[in-house]
């Protein structure tokens, strides 16, 4: 559905509102007269459309128990309205067990979505009562006003403006001229400023260079004194000392020095030596770790499974001759056993018995004959092992007795070496402090390296501060006429958008009047170009609070035609009071007049000859 830009009421229900317990029907025209005494009920019937629409009374007010009926428990309200395109639509808003319920074209709706389609609570009320804008926003209404207020272009204001002031303009970015007047303000204190920095600069350049010429002229006098001392002791040192000769002794001794040098001991190279030594020491370990194998292991661990067997040999026959007796069974043949045959197999078992013997003894002694072999024989390897062994002892020892002794000697050399470096360095040091010092003592000489020491940080301080000195040269003057001129340019261009600022004002609050009302949101101060916030509700010329209640009446319907030309809305205009009224005028659109009549009753009629009006704008 579009937004209702503009609207008709037809007809109007009113049930349990205020004054109405029972429902009322009330038909709406063009103009539409509200006659009757007071308290009848005219202002609650401007009190439910307003309810209608808003959720709230003619003034704005919200507090819902003040709507009821005593006698009735349940608010009705039916609003039957024509669009601005002709569409008829009918409006109903119930109250009933604290619950509002909204119903726009037998459609719920929301008070959000009513305020999206009539404009917000103020927007609606500042139209359909002249007094709401004037009585209850007041001040609160420049919000509302500047929510509406058509922006006035860049290019209408420069058109507008002086020609001076127009090329001023032209090239700058003006989105909001009372942010560019307080950015050239800034600006301009800035700069005023910096002129204030500048100024003490200039001051303590001065100062500093003044300081610096002082300084000069105390490091040139002490340069000149440490100079004179200086050369004291100079003339005292070089006297009758023959130069050349020394720097003669001292080049020779210098070349004796590379010589001895070039002769240095070379370190002996043991690596040969110490592979020896290695394998030598690898070598005694292997004989420590090695262990007798003996040849008779073999033969012996056979002889002694011959010799386990010949007695398991033993046994075995031993327990068959326990086992045979006459009426047995033979083990071998199975046959049963008669005392001829037991004696015929004892006889045999016995002769077995003999032979594995004989067998077992031989053995034995075949062992014990081996054993004494091993025995000897691992002797006579530790004998052979314990004479390797110190042999390979020995053998180290001499290859580490040759390796010592050659260090040894290279020691020797090196001390030598070390010596003869030490006497031509000590020499060359004493020539070297004799060309040095020359006559002086060694306090005279220290002196001196002193003197020297002070000449070297006076002549780098004289340098650092004639440095100082040559760059301190003050050109603050003409950066302070550069700045002054800097805040001329700015000081022009703040007139021009202070200007600017007045004539945007004056575009704007053309759309800010409606016949003999005048409405200011703001003033501009030419001089500094600030934009200060007022709200001035003048009609002919006099500030509304000053205005008579029927002044104010007339001064709202004018207000009213305000705000429909820039909302671009147009709705019913609710017009209370009007007997109070001399020379009322006609809205635009639909007009809804309420008189008081003395002991009059409610009268709703819709008709356009009693109520003569005349146009308002």
């Amino acid at each position: 559905m579009d937004k209702i830009t503009s609207f008709r009421i037809k007809h109007l229900e009113i049930g349990g509102f205020k004054c109405f317990a029972d429902p009322v029907n009330f038909d709406f025209g063009e103009i539409t007269n509200i006659l009757g005494s007071n308290h009848v009920g005219k202002s609650s019937i401007a009190d439910a459309i307003a309810f209608a629409v808003t959720g709230t009374t003619y003034w704005g007010e919200s507090r819902i128990d003040r709507m009821y009926s005593e006698a009735a428990p349940s608010i009705v309200i039916w609003l039957d309205f024509e669009d601005q395109n002709g569409v008829a639509h009918q409006l109903i808003r119930q109250r009933k067990n604290d619950k509002m319920t909204i119903t726009l074209d037998s459609y719920k709706v929301t008070q959000a979505r009513l305020n999206d389609l009539f404009g917000d609570r103020d927007t609606f009320l500042s139209i359909f009562n002249p007094l709401y804008f004037i009585e209850v926003l007041r001040e609160e209404g420049k919000k509302l006003l500047e929510s509406v207020l058509p922006p006035v272009k860049h290019e209408t204001v420069l058109t507008a403006l002086s020609d001076f002031d127009r090329q001023l303009l032209r090239e700058e970015v003006i989105p909001s001229p009372e942010d560019f007047a307080a950015k050239l303000r800034e600006e301009i204190r800035e700069l005023t400023d910096a002129i204030t920095a500048c100024e003490g600069q200039s001051a303590l350049l001065a100062r500093q260079r003044k300081e610096s010429g002082e300084s000069l002229t105390l490091l040139r006098m002490q340069k000149q004194a440490v100079e004179k001392e200086i050369g004291k002791l100079k003339a005292v040192q070089g006297r009758g000392l023959d130069r050349k000769a020394l720097q003669a002794q001292q080049e020779e001794l210098h070349l004796r020095y590379d010589e001895l040098l070039r002769d240095k001991p070379a370190l002996p190279d043991t690596s040969q030596l110490d592979a020896q030594i290695g394998r030598a020491v690898s070598s005694l370990e292997q004989l420590k770790t090695g262990a007798y194998q003996s040849k008779y292991q073999p033969e012996a661990e056979k002889l002694s499974g011959e010799l386990k067997a010949a007695y398991q040999k033993h046994a075995e026959v031993t327990q068959a001759g326990k086992s045979i007796r006459p009426g047995g069974v033979c083990p071998t043949c199975r046959r049963e056993l008669t005392p001829q045959a037991v004696t015929e197999i004892k006889d045999g078992l016995t002769k077995q018995l003999q032979e594995v013997v004989a067998r077992g003894k031989d053995l034995k002694t075949q062992l014990a004959q081996l054993q004494q072999l091993d025995s000897a024989a691992k002797e006579k390897w530790a004998e052979f092992r314990q004479a390797d062994l110190a042999k390979a002892g020995a053998a180290i020892q001499k290859l580490q007795t040759a390796r010592s002794a050659l260090l040894d000697q290279y020691r020797e050399l090196q001390t030598d070496f070390d010596r003869q470096c030490k006497e031509l360095s000590g020499e060359i040091q004493t020539v070297q402090e004799k060309l040095d010092q020359g006559n002086l003592d060694p306090a005279q000489y220290q002196q001196l390296q002193e003197l020297e020491r002070q000449l070297f940080q006076v002549n780098a301080d004289y340098a650092a501060q004639e440095t100082i000195f040559s760059q301190q040269t003050d050109n603050t003057g003409e950066k302070i006429e550069e700045i002054k001129k800097a805040i001329r340019q700015k000081k022009v261009l703040l007139t021009a958008a202070a200007n600017y600022a007045a004539k945007r004002a004056e575009l704007t609050f053309e759309d800010l009047s409606s016949g003999p009302v005048k409405i200011r949101l703001y003033e501009v101060l030419k001089t500094t170009g600030e934009v200060r916030d007022v709200f001035r509700f003048t009609y002919n010329g006099r500030d509304y609070r000053r205005l008579s209640r029927s002044e104010k009446a007339l001064a709202g319907i004018y207000t009213v035609e305000m705000v429909k030309r820039l909302t671009g809305r147009n709705y019913p205009v609710f017009i209370d009071d009007a007997e109070s009224i001399a020379n009322l005028s006609r809205p635009s659109g639909q007009a809804i007049v309420s008189r008081v009549v003395a002991q009059a009753p409610l009268s709703v009629r819709p008709v356009f000859q009693e109520v003569p009006l005349k146009k308002a704008g």
